[in-house]
């Protein structure tokens, strides 16, 4: 994203993932960290400078493989968290879970899925999304 003052944006960022596979099983997880100094595109007396997109976030999901079975459950939760007043972004939350049907492994599917989304601690002002999508590769 360029900001809107048009300057740039020098970052520091780290990830750090898990994934865990075992007989249906899958657990995966993902941790993300980043810090940006803002070089301004204009004078910050004639445009303000906006802030650089400081922040953590993680997000932590689970699904099942039903034995003898061409589904699969799983669920998800995630969370982006501002560094404070240094930063541009907000707060955001999601969860939601899904259901997926394979008619010939990966490579043909259907999947499901729900997903509530909330900035800060207002779950109950949050938007939900329903998706389907049919998957076809070779």
């Amino acid at each position: 994203k360029v900001p809107s003052d048009g300057g740039t944006t020098d970052t520091l960022n780290a990830n750090a993932d898990l994934i865990f596979r075992y007989s249906g099983l899958s657990v995966e997880g993902t941790f993300f960290w980043r810090e940006g100094t803002r070089n301004p595109g204009v004078d910050p007396s004639v445009l303000p400078t906006e802030q650089p997109r400081n922040g953590t976030g993680y997000y932590a999901q689970a699904g099942y493989l039903l034995p003898h079975q061409p589904i699969e459950l799983a669920a998800r939760y995630g969370q982006i968290m501002s560094s404070g007043a240094d930063s541009s972004l907000s707060d955001n939350s999601e969860a939601g879970g899904s259901l997926s049907y394979y008619f010939a492994h990966h490579a043909m599917k259907i999947q499901a899925d729900y997903f509530r989304f909330w900035n800060g601690d207002a779950i109950e002002a949050g938007s939900d999304q329903v998706r389907i999508q049919m998957q076809m590769a070779y």
